[in-house]
């Protein structure tokens, strides 16, 4: 007759192998679940650093095109700049010019005497051909080149009315 502990025996020393069988293939799952998990986050380190490299690249190209561009905006600025201090400067030279034509040097102020050669009389004056007047000398210079009067050189004026 067999032993019946012979049989539990060989049932627990089966049970306790199927026990450490399972526990050993969970040990290996258990490794390899830790070793992906570990190559998972090695992997996303490395990926981060990628992103971190290539963003730093990204931002010093970035950079370099923003010095770039307002660099290129300086120059556009000075040229416009440039132009407008030329084109005021040249406003500026056309605006003298005329202001020389509409107000006299005081040279051209001066008194000048011409001899009428018609008469003329205004609201409060009265001047007849022959008359020797002073006036300024642009007035003189109209009055000479309209043929109304002609320059006196040296003489002294005898009807001293201003027109």
């Amino acid at each position: 007759m067999k032993n019946p502990n012979s049989g539990i025996a060989a049932n627990k020393e089966a049970a306790e192998k199927k026990a450490a069988a399972e526990k050993e293939a969970a040990d290996k799952d258990a490794a390899e679940k830790k070793a992906a998990a570990e190559k998972e986050a090695a992997d996303k380190e490395a990926a981060e650093k990628k992103a971190a490299a290539e963003k730093e690249v990204a931002d010093k190209v970035i950079s370099s095109q923003q010095d770039e561009i307002k660099a290129a905006a300086e120059k556009e600025i000075k040229a416009i700049n440039a132009a407008a201090k030329k084109r005021i400067d040249t406003i500026k030279a056309e605006a003298d010019k005329k202001m020389k034509q509409l107000v006299p040097e005081p040279e051209a102020l001066k008194d000048t005497s011409v001899k009428l050669l018609v008469s003329r009389a205004g609201v409060d004056f009265v001047q007849n051909a022959g008359d020797v007047i002073t006036v300024s000398s642009r007035e003189a210079k109209a009055l000479i080149e309209s043929n109304q009067a002609e320059p006196v050189r040296g003489s002294a004026p005898q009807n001293t009315s201003k027109a």
